[in-house]
């Protein structure tokens, strides 16, 4: 959780290795680093790393640090929103793999040709490419991967209507989360639960959920579960009448986003924004951050997004105008 002290070192040993071009010992260094700078949420910086691993690894036909800088490309362009980018590296991943043999390339190109997937609203290539990697992960052992992929998994169950697949889903990844005892692996399987309450209005176990994954992240420097988390949290106490709390909840995962320019994590958040405008009578505020989050999603082709936000903005306008205009906007 010090991703800052993890850096610290991983520079002198980049200091030592470079010099001396180890293949092995750069392999480590570059994709760490690009993990680190991953979960302080710096994707710019990120993507550096994993770009300097490629160009080694294509000079010395190091199939491995290129295929493990897919990966990293891959999984920022997820966190960021930028659907297409990341199906293009993913799947550059998981071709190595299969040229190789290397399964667990196959397998971790799979988890973002997933999210990518999802994020793009194709729902069945994102179950069938879940489904995939999550036989994979339980087969090779690989419990991150089980984690992250269960728990997407149970998301996508949700959002095609199966909810009685989704449920035990997001139970197991939960279940594997909290075996491993990892910050961020925990996030997501209490995220994926939080999901299934939210789809069901179930808001205070929902909140309950969102909080274990604040707590998670106390005493840590990991700025990308509250980019994740917050939206969510914030949802919960809006759904509950705590508008204060709700507020409170989103401020640092839209300051995130907008910093680490992440435009689907910031149209997430200014959707429950304006929300919570609506709910303070701040009309013109609500409207104007739904049409914003509009604007980002069109942009970056976030079709899953955006039609939430468009159910939420008809909703909405049908309460303060009637259902007519609300009608019109929705065409």
């Amino acid at each position: 959780g010090q991703h800052g002290q993890a850096i610290e070192h991983l520079e002198c040993a980049r200091q030592i290795a470079e010099p001396i071009e180890d293949p092995g010992a750069l392999l480590y260094i570059y994709t760490y680093l690009a993990g680190a700078y991953q979960h302080f949420a710096d994707f710019q910086q990120s993507l550096r790393w994993s770009q300097r691993g490629m160009q080694f690894g294509e000079q010395r036909y190091l199939l491995t640090l290129i295929s493990a800088g897919h990966e990293y490309h891959a999984e920022n362009f997820n966190f960021m929103g930028h659907w297409e980018n990341a199906l293009e590296h993913a799947r550059k991943d998981h071709e190595i793999g299969e040229k190789t043999g290397l399964l667990d390339r196959v397998a971790w190109g799979g988890l973002s040709i997933m999210w990518a997937c999802h994020g793009l609203g194709r729902l069945r290539e994102a179950m069938e490419a879940g489904q995939q990697t999550l036989g994979m992960a339980e087969v090779s052992g690989d419990s991150r991967l089980a984690v992250l992929a269960g728990a997407e998994l149970a998301r996508v169950f949700a959002d095609l209507g199966d909810l009685q697949s989704a449920q035990p889903a997001a139970e197991l990844a939960s279940q594997r989360a909290t075996d491993l005892n990892q910050a961020y692996m925990i996030c997501e399987g209490l995220g994926a639960l939080a999901y299934q309450h939210a789809r069901r209005h179930e808001w205070q176990a929902a909140l309950e959920c969102r909080r274990r994954i604040a707590e998670a992240a106390e005493g840590t420097d990991n700025r990308l579960i509250p980019m994740i988390n917050g939206p969510g949290l914030a949802e919960a106490h809006l759904e509950l009448g705590q508008l204060e709390q709700a507020s409170e909840s989103l401020a640092t995962a839209l300051q995130t986003a907008r910093e680490s320019g992440s435009p689907i994590p910031e149209a997430q958040a200014l959707r429950v924004r304006a929300r919570i405008h609506a709910a303070q009578g701040e009309w013109d505020q609500a409207l104007a951050d739904f049409s914003r989050a509009i604007e980002l999603c069109e942009q970056w082709n976030g079709r899953l997004l955006l039609a939430q936000i468009l159910l939420n903005w008809g909703q909405l306008q049908a309460e303060h105008e009637g259902s007519q205009p609300a009608r019109k906007s929705l065409e």
